[in-house]
């Protein structure tokens, strides 16, 4: 999974385009970074309890704990804005993964 700093080079150093129908119905972003490779971020919402949420909204764990042991850093998607925020780990926010 991303770190934090890693989230924020992507939220600060890419062009993020939202999609709609991308592929097969799917929504999210199309993330492409300065030297042309890009990824597909899909809209996955979250599960709270058996309960899907925020369907339309991009929602990703960071490896990142917060100052408190049962937060961590998320990529979080609201009105098509980009940001870093943190949330309870118990959440079921999707993940990413990378390739270092």
């Amino acid at each position: 999974m991303p770190t934090d700093e890693e989230i924020t080079e992507l939220r600060e150093n890419c062009t993020w385009e939202w999609i709609d129908n991308y592929k097969e119905n799917v929504n999210g972003y199309l993330v492409l970074g300065i030297n042309g490779n890009g990824i597909f971020i899909h809209a996955a919402g979250s599960l709270k309890g058996t309960l899907l949420t925020d369907e339309y909204k991009c929602n990703y764990w960071s490896s990142t704990i917060t100052g408190q042991s049962n937060r961590a850093h998320i990529l979080n998607s609201y009105d098509r804005l980009i940001r870093k925020g943190g949330d309870l780990r118990c959440v079921g926010y999707p993940i990413r993964p990378v390739c270092q």
